[in-house]
């Protein structure tokens, strides 16, 4: 199980091939919620298809998914799951330019690592997307908020032999600009 990507309203959920039912079922719900008896959804496909977008999420909100497999007409499977996501932010004004951002206006943290984390704005957003055992660190407390020591890190918890490469992608909503200047 896991998640191809997700957006402010949508993730993409993959399980894998070897589906052997002809519709497999995913049971989607805050986290905690019990599979079968109160998913805030469910979205179904048939066929082979291992993947499957989930739709009219809530921006910035914790979400798990199951899987099921129907078993061509002899019940269903045990579920499958739970797996967690978060979707983005969502930008809903259009960004002044230039733009600066020390870090300064975020209060959560102050690690991050595992899934990826969202720092957000009205007008742009920040996404970490750790790989391996990567992880961002924000001094976000009482000690640096606003104070302009805060500062945005990213690191490994252990270094292996291997590279790996955390990301920091900026999505910025440029609507307001239609040519370069």
């Amino acid at each position: 199980l896991g998640v191809n990507y997700t957006t402010s309203t949508d993730a993409e959920v993959f399980w894998g091939s070897g589906s052997d039912g002809d519709t497999t079922f995913i049971e989607y719900g805050p986290l905690g919620f019990t599979p079968g008896i109160n998913p805030l959804g469910v979205v179904s496909v048939t066929g082979s298809l291992d993947t499957a977008l989930i739709s009219g999420l809530t921006s910035e909100t914790d979400y798990e998914f199951y899987v099921q497999d129907s078993c061509y007409g002899n019940g269903t499977s045990p579920y499958v799951g739970p797996m967690a996501f978060k979707t983005a932010c969502a930008i809903s004004t259009p960004a002044i330019l230039p733009l600066l951002d020390g870090f300064e206006g975020y209060t959560s943290g102050p690690t991050f690592t595992g899934g990826n984390a969202y720092f957000c704005n009205p007008s742009y957003n920040w996404t970490f997307v750790p790989n391996g055992n990567g992880r961002a660190r924000l001094q976000a407390n009482a000690l640096y908020y606003n104070s302009g020591a805060q500062a945005f890190t990213m690191d490994q918890s252990s270094f292996p032999s291997q590279v790996e490469t955390n990301s920091l992608i900026m999505t910025v909503n440029l609507s307001n600009y239609t040519t370069a200047g």
